[in-house]
């Protein structure tokens, strides 16, 4: 098979419409994990692996869905990857099962006119479906072993960020985030190189003395909000 869409409890071959069994290692609850830990390391796997990861929604209809698209050998999000091809969708639900939640207002908005803005309420989102191709090769065989690759490289990222002497031993820049939404800062994060993390650990600094002590050179704010660049 070169494309299949695996769902909960079987998978599709698009091609064929045939229905086949799970494949091992090839589940929805990988998949979930993998878009909800890169948003800590976008940056990061942009810079040092060339893959981003692009969302896009569509509140029109019932359920509401959050498209997630794995892209290779990019240089931002919003280059077009298709080869291979890895789309994963979540779905609104009213379940006490879920993977996340975000704020979703439908959208009133048609062809024909612009609609008004609903207020955005905090909506439940579940993995439905997660959608491989590729143009050569068997795609079972080398989705499997993709998911465990990208698996691993978050476990190393998860690893080398627990602790500061950890993070200043490695090769990720710390992106520090300002909270304040008006702040001139807010769009443009700040940087801390390895080497200038290490400058902090040797003065006895862990990750949580860090982040009470960063405040934002423009209003003032504390910035505990960091993730790896």
């Amino acid at each position: 098979m070169q494309a299949l869409t695996v769902f909960k409890d079987r998978v599709i071959c698009p091609d064929t419409r045939e229905e086949h069994p799970l494949i091992e290692g090839l589940s929805l609850s990988k998949f979930a994990d993998i878009v909800l830990r890169w948003s800590n390391y976008g940056d990061y796997l942009l810079r040092a692996h060339r893959m981003a990861l692009h969302k896009s929604s569509d509140y029109d209809g019932s359920p509401f869905e959050d498209f997630y698209q794995i892209r290779y050998n990019v240089d931002n999000c919003y280059t077009i990857s298709d080869d291979p091809y890895i789309s994963i969708t979540f779905e609104s639900t009213f379940d006490s099962d879920y993977d996340y939640t975000a704020m979703a207002s439908r959208s009133t908005t048609t062809a024909y006119k612009v609609g008004t803005a609903l207020k955005p309420q905090e909506t439940k989102f579940k993995i439905y479906r997660a959608m491989l191709r590729r143009r050569e090769g068997d795609a079972e065989v080398w989705f499997q072993h993709e998911v465990l690759r990208l698996q691993r490289i978050l476990d190393d990222l998860d690893a080398a960020t627990t602790s500061l002497n950890l993070w200043a031993a490695s090769d990720i820049n710390m992106r520090v985030f300002c909270p304040t939404t008006g702040c001139r800062s807010y769009q443009s994060p700040a940087i801390i190189p390895p080497s200038q993390l290490l400058t902090y650990s040797n003065a006895g600094l862990s990750l949580d003395n860090l982040k009470e002590r960063l405040k934002c050179k423009i209003c003032g704010a504390q910035c505990c909000n960091i993730k790896a660049a």
